[in-house]
């Protein structure tokens, strides 16, 4: 069996990684306090929410659409409400 990590350095991953890289985003701490209350759309069967994402751009949303039989999750970029044509 050929050793293909020969000459290739370990790179630490998962919980080593986080603990040592200084590249890492520092995680926030939770003030227990409730965020805004999701948009919610109802469309036929299934039923949209549409999220602020922590951090993100204001017009990145953590949208999911959930069916009688599927969830869908997807991060989206809204368009600008105001360059509207």
């Amino acid at each position: 069996m050929a050793c293909f990590e020969r000459g290739i350095s370990r790179v630490a991953r998962g919980r080593p990684l986080a603990l040592t890289s200084s590249t890492m985003a520092a995680r926030k701490v939770l003030d227990r306090q409730p965020g805004v209350t999701p948009e919610v759309h109802r469309d036929g069967d299934s039923i949209t929410f549409v999220l602020e994402v922590a951090g993100a751009p204001e017009r990145v949303k953590l949208v999911i659409r959930c069916t009688q039989a599927e969830i869908f999750a997807s991060v989206s970029n809204l368009p600008d409400p105001q360059h509207r044509g």
